[in-house]
C-alpha cells in the first residue's frame, strides 16, 4: 500500500517526531511525503523516503504529489492538511491525525463534524488520547508511542535537577518555566536547570533569563537532535502547557525513569498514570512545594519506578499492530 503523509511544516516538533516514527514502522518504498522545505524534508530525502518539498501548503501542492505519487492512502498530519486534502476529493481513504489538543478545539469539532456528514465520508480521524476535543463519529483513539532509548545514555553529562523539553511556543507556556525555576531556587539549594528547544519565544527566554539573573542557573541548550540523552541527566521534567493531546516528552522521559510535573487539568494525568496527583500544580507556589516533598531520594526511586511501569503500554510493537490495523484493515 502507497501512503501519502501531507504536512502543514517543515521544521522539528513532537508531531513532527513521531510521523518520523510511523513512517520508520513501515516499507519507505511505499511512503512519500509533503511537506514545508526545511529541515524536516532533509531528514526524509536522508533516509531515501520521497519528499515532495513546498513553499506553502496548497490543495492544489496535494493534488500534484497524488498525481506523480498514486497513494493508496492519504495521511494528513493536521487540520489545515486535512481540509485541503478533502477539498481534491480524492477517491483514496484519507487519515486526519490530530497530534495536539488546544483549546479552539472543541469549538471546531461542531464545523468538523458537518463537513465531515456530508463532504467527507471516507476520513477517518485519528486523536492520540480520549481527552482530544474532536466530536466525531469516525474517531480512533491511537496513542503516541515511544522508542527504546536505553542505548543514548551519556555518563558525561551535567546532571540537572529540572528540564523543559519542547517547542519554545505560547501554547506550550514555557515562559511560565522561568518562573518555576526562579521560586524554586529560591527554596531548594543547588537546582539547576536545562531548557532543550527552539521556537519563536527564544529570545523572549533568553533576555528573561538574563534580566532574572538566572543565566548560571539555567542552561539554555536550544534545538537537540537525540533530546533522549538528556533525559537521563535530568532528575525531573517539568511541563507547563495548559493542554497537551498527548505529552511525548514526558511519557518518553517516564520511559527512562524520569517523572514529569505537569499543568493540572491538561489531560497529562490520565496519560502519565499519576493516579493521585502528586506531580500535578496550578501555581507557582504548589509547584514549589511539591518539588520539595519529591527531593526525598527513596520517595524518588519510587516514583521513577512507577513512571517507567506505567508507560510501557506506549511500546514500539503495540504502535506497529496499531497502525497495521488502520492502513490496512
Amino acid at each position: 500500500m502507497k501512503i501519502l503523509h501531507v504536512l502543514n511544516s517543515g521544521s522539528w516538533g513532537g508531531a513532527e517526531k513521531m510521523i518520523t516514527r510511523i513512517v520508520g514502522l513501515f516499507n519507505k518504498e511505499e511512503i512519500a511525503i509533503l511537506c514545508l522545505t526545511g529541515e524536516l524534508a532533509a531528514y526524509f530525502e536522508e533516509k531515501g523516503v520521497t519528499v515532495f518539498q513546498v513553499q506553502s501548503l496548497t490543495v492544489l501542492s496535494i493534488v500534484n504529489s497524488y498525481r506523480k505519487f498514486k497513494p493508496d492512502l492519504i495521511h494528513a498530519h493536521d487540520f489545515r492538511a486535512t481540509i485541503f486534502v478533502q477539498l481534491g476529493f480524492f477517491k483514496v481513504r484519507t487519515i486526519s491525525h490530530i497530534h495536539q489538543n488546544p483549546l479552539w478545539l472543541r469549538k471546531l469539532s461542531l464545523v468538523v463534524s458537518l463537513y465531515d456528514a456530508f463532504f467527507s465520508r471516507n476520513t477517518i480521524y485519528v486523536v492520540v488520547s480520549l481527552g482530544v476535543d474532536l466530536n466525531v463519529k469516525n474517531k480512533i483513539v491511537v496513542p503516541n508511542f515511544v522508542e527504546d532509548s536505553s542505548h543514548l545514555h551519556v555518563a558525561d553529562k551535567k546532571l540537572y535537577t529540572l528540564g523543559y523539553f519542547g517547542r519554545l511556543e505560547s501554547e506550550k507556556n514555557p515562559l511560565l518555566f522561568i518562573d518555576l525555576v526562579k521560586e524554586s531556587v529560591r527554596n531548594i539549594p543547588n537546582l539547576n536547570a536545562i531548557i532543550c528547544g527552539k521556537g519563536s519565544y527564544e529570545f523572549e527566554l533568553l533576555r528573561r533569563i538574563e534580566d532574572l539573573g538566572l543565566s548560571d542557573v539555567i542552561t539554555f541548550q536550544g534545538f537537540v537532535e537525540n533530546v533522549s540523552e538528556y533525559y537521563y541527566c535530568t532528575k525531573f521534567l517539568v511541563n507547563t502547557s495548559p493542554r497537551e493531546g498527548f505529552g511525548l516528552a514526558s511519557v518518553e522521559a517516564g520511559s527512562v525513569g524520569v517523572p514529569s510535573f505537569y499543568v493540572r487539568n491538561s489531560g497529562l494525568r490520565e496519560i502519565l498514570g499519576d493516579v493521585r496527583g502528586d506531580f500535578e500544580y496550578s501555581s507557582v507556589s504548589e509547584f514549589v512545594e511539591k518539588l520539595k516533598l519529591e527531593k526525598n531520594e527513596k520517595l524518588y526511586k519510587k516514583k521513577s519506578t512507577y513512571f517507567r511501569d506505567n508507560v510501557k503500554r506506549f511500546g514500539i510493537d503495540q504502535a506497529y499492530k496499531n497502525w497495521s490495523a488502520i492502513y490496512f484493515g
